[in-house]
Parts: structure tokens; C-alpha cells; sequence
């Protein structure tokens, strides 16, 4: 008589054949399978008796399949074991059953498993149920693999929006872990709020369901996470068909794009430096191209009374009106070497360099310069308040720069337009 015991198997003849793991608590019937497999080519890494005793051994042996019988002896029986096994080493399982009664097929349906076969078993009907849960096996792995390796976040659910996949991606970005949301409806999972509203928005994924389509989500909307925090996204889902044509579930794809938001802001806030240095620049051409026109018409009026001039005190009136025109091309000499500083600033190379101004002097040289211009038509009059003589002036006071002054007041009946130009100088 031959007895069999649970027993680890040698693997000397088994590292090139499929390994498989038996699970049966007759003995004979244990026996029997193993030289069944064996004469189809297979290895038999193991025999276990007990729904326990499968447990330790396919996480000891690691076999490449499992022969579970569904009813065995202990408190754990096959369906329960093969449900330990799959969630702990994705082992795949076929069930071993002298039952096909529809409470026990309900049952083991609910594992998944890779095949059903019912007692006795023949070679034949062993060796096709055993390629195509390798088969089977092999082309979900690669799929799995194909998922795991993306590098956005994919979820998968099936017809009732209940999530039976998540890669690496999706787990990182949700904070939750596929062992606790499988199963899980996928808005307790992945919840969308819109950024504009605060308020709750549907998924790509209810959207592709309730439309039967696949989805592109393109507005604003942020998901948040397991502990609270606000991950903007973008998503897409399409829906998923059986061999039938039946939908089955649905496929999102999302990805991270706080990084591409973040440059999209810093790209605006570009743009609108970028505009208002345009601006700056117009603004700039346009105030250089008018403060010429008052140094050229102080030049014309005062070589018009040189040649004018024949009083006696000719000499004196012409030495006035050269040293004017002098002050004249001073100041447009000033203008554009403004043109070159501005040209400096922007490249970042202007140096603040402060020095000391006498207002007094200052004011008066324009009052002299407009009331040139001005003629007989308005009298230009300048009155200093307060004890300051002098002044910080950065820059050239003419065009661009800006002065620090306390107590002076200039009033004159010049035109709006000069009044809100004395060459350009702001006084406080």
C-alpha cells in the first residue's frame, strides 16, 4: 500500500516545466493527480491537505499554479485559501470540485479563479485546463506589467464603478493603497473638486459609463488625496468591452500636472513683465521724442535773438543766449545718454550713483528756459519755501530720474501739458 503524506516535493526535475501545487485531502485521489501531472510533463512542487497548509506552502514554494479542491478539512477550505494566496503572491488557482451546485460556483466566481474542473479528472480535460490558466496567467501579468510601468496613474473599474486596478502611479498620487480600495466604489477613492467652484465634479470615468465614450476632462479640477491635499490633474477614461461587446468597466488614465500649471503660471507672469516693459518702452521713445522738441526750441529762439540782437549791451545778451543753447544741447547730450542707461537697466547694469543738486539753481535754469519759450505770453514765477538748499538726485532729473525735496513750490500760467512735465522731475 502506498501512503502519501503532505509533503515539499524535490525540484531537481522541475526547473524547466510548469510547478504546480496540490491541494486535495484524499490521498489517493492527491496521488493520483501528481502521476497525472508528472506524465504530462509537469512538475509537482508540493502536496497540501488542508486550506492552511496550501497557505504556507505556496508561500514557501512560490509554484506557478495551484490544483486547489474546494472542499477540504480544517476551518479554511479551498476558496478561502485560494483568495489568501492570489491577494498575497498572485498565484493563479483552478478549482478541483466533485460540486457544480450554483451556491458553490457563486462562490468560487468571486476569486477569480483561472479554471473550474470537476471530479473525476481526466488527462485531457487536466492538461487544456492547465495551459489556458497559464496562458491566461502570462498575458495578464504582461498586461499588469504594461500598467505598473506607465507613468501616469491608472485606475480600472468594472461596470459598477467599483475599482479592481491600480498601478504604482495611482497609488502614489491617491495615497491609497490598491489592497484597500480594491473593490471600493472609485468616488470614495478618487474625489475631483473644481477649482473655480470648490464644489464636488463628476469623474472622466462616470461621464465615459453614463456616455458610453471616452472622455477628455479638460477643465480646471484638483483631486484630493487620502490625507486631504489638493493634487491638480488632468484625466481621460475610455470604456471597456468583452468579447460580446458588453461594457465591462472603464480604464482612467490621470497624471500630475502641478509642475506644467506652476510653468504655465511663471510663463503668464513672464508675459505680463514682458508687456510692461513694452509699454515702459513706448512710454519711454515717446517722453524722449517730446522733451527734444524744448532743447530745439530753445536753440531756435535764442540764435533768432543773437541774430535779432542790436542794442547796446549786445555782447552781454548774446553771451546769455549762447550759454542757454549750451544748456540746450547739454540737455539733449543728457537725453540720450538716458536712452543709454535705460539700456543699461535693462540689461541689469545700472549702478545707483546719488549726488547732490542745488534746486534753487536747478529751477531757476528752467524757469529761464521755459520763459524763453514762452515769450511775453505767461510769466513763470518760482518761490522757495523751507531751509533745503539742496537735493538727492538720482539718475538725470531730466528724463527718467527723480528727486528728494522738501518745502519748494513752483507755480507759473504755463499749459496743462507743461505743468505735468517740468522735464520730467517729481517734486514732493
Amino acid at each position: 500500500m502506498i501512503m502519501i503524506t503532505e509533503q515539499c516535493l524535490s525540484e531537481t526535475d522541475t526547473a524547466t516545466m510548469a510547478r504546480i501545487l496540490v491541494v486535495e485531502d484524499e490521498r489517493i485521489i492527491a496521488l493520483n493527480l501528481k502521476e497525472n501531472l508528472e506524465a504530462l510533463g509537469y512538475g509537482v512542487v508540493g502536496i497540501a491537505a488542508s486550506g492552511e497548509k496550501a497557505v504556507t506552502q505556496a508561500g514557501k514554494l512560490h509554484p506557478d499554479l495551484v490544483l486547489m479542491d474546494i472542499w477540504l478539512q480544517g476551518n479554511l477550505d479551498g476558496i478561502g485559501a485560494a483568495q489568501q494566496i492570489w491577494d498575497a503572491w498572485h498565484i493563479p488557482v483552478i478549482y478541483l470540485t466533485g460540486h457544480s451546485d450554483k451556491i458553490t460556483l457563486e462562490r468560487a466566481k468571486i476569486t477569480a479563479p483561472f479554471g473550474y474542473i470537476l471530479k473525476p479528472v481526466n488527462e485531457r480535460q487536466l492538461s487544456v485546463a492547465i495551459e489556458i490558466a497559464l496562458q491566461r496567467y502570462e498575458r495578464e501579468q504582461f498586461l499588469s506589467a504594461v500598467l505598473r510601468g506607465i507613468g501616469d496613474g491608472v485606475i480600472l473599474v468594472d461596470q459598477d464603478c467599483r475599482i479592481q486596478f491600480m498601478n504604482r502611479v495611482a497609488e502614489l498620487l491617491t495615497e491609497w493603497q490598491f489592497t484597500d480600495a480594491k473593490n471600493r466604489e472609485l468616488t470614495d477613492v478618487f474625489q475631483l473638486i473644481d477649482i473655480q467652484t470648490q464644489q464636488p465634479v463628476n469623474n472622466s470615468v462616470m461621464l465615459a459609463l453614463e456616455e458610453d465614450r471616452l472622455v477628455y476632462r479638460t477643465d480646471d479640477h484638483v483631486l484630493i488625496t487620502k490625507t486631504g491635499e489638493p493634487i491638480a490633474i488632468a484625466d481621460s477614461a475610455a470604456p471597456i468591452r468583452d468579447n460580446q461587446g458588453n461594457l465591462a468597466g472603464v480604464v482612467m488614465i490621470f497624471q500630475d500636472i502641478r509642475d506644467r500649471k506652476q510653468a504655465e503660471a511663471a510663463l503668464r507672469q513672464q508675459l505680463a513683465r514682458e508687456q510692461q516693459l513694452n509699454q515702459f518702452q513706448r512710454q519711454f521713445i515717446h517722453t524722449v521724442s517730446h522733451e527734444y522738441r524744448t532743447p530745439l526750441a530753445i536753440i531756435q529762439a535764442s540764435t533768432f535773438l543773437i541774430e535779432a540782437d542790436t542794442s547796446s549791451v549786445q555782447s552781454e545778451n548774446k553771451r546769455v543766449n549762447c550759454q542757454r543753447i549750451k544748456q540746450a544741447v547739454k540737455y539733449m547730450v543728457g537725453l540720450l545718454e538716458d536712452v543709454l542707461t535705460f539700456g543699461q537697466a535693462e540689461a541689469g547694469q545700472l549702478l545707483l550713483d546719488p549726488m547732490p543738486l542745488d534746486l534753487n539753481l536747478f529751477c531757476q535754469q528752467l524757469i529761464d528756459e521755459y520763459q524763453l519759450i514762452a515769450s511775453d505770453q505767461a510769466k513763470i514765477t518760482w518761490i522757495s519755501c523751507g531751509k533745503g538748499q539742496t537735493i538727492t538726485h538720482h539718475d538725470s532729473p531730466r528724463n527718467g530720474g527723480w528727486c528728494d525735496c522738501h518745502g519748494y513750490s513752483m507755480s507759473h500760467s504755463l499749459s496743462q501739458r507743461s505743468r505735468t512735465n517740468v522735464y520730467g522731475m517729481a517734486v514732493r
